[in-house]
């Protein structure tokens, strides 16, 4: 498993990110290393947010309607795992 928090590797500042950028395999591999996610939510996510920034910084409300309540939760605190531990 990957050791995320919401890292600049993952959230690059500097990148556009296109959708077509996002649905690159490699990208689409990574997404599905989040618990809670596979292929079909993986690609949901990826076709909502138009960057891996934008994926690492939804709030759990927006990712709820994409992926349901619990896997919201899951996404979100993958992400955030630093900074709910007060780091």
């Amino acid at each position: 498993m990957f050791p995320l928090g919401c890292v600049s590797s993952l959230c690059p500042k500097r990148h556009g990110g296109t959708s077509s950028r996002l649905l690159d395999p490699l990208v689409l591999a990574l997404v599905q290393h989040v618990p809670g996610v596979g292929r079909v939510k993986a690609l949901a996510l990826l076709e909502r947010f138009s960057s891996i920034q934008q994926l690492c910084n939804a709030a759990p409300a927006q990712l709820e309607p994409i992926v349901g309540q619990a896997a919201a939760q899951q996404i979100h605190g993958f992400f955030h795992k630093d900074t709910a531990a007060g780091t």
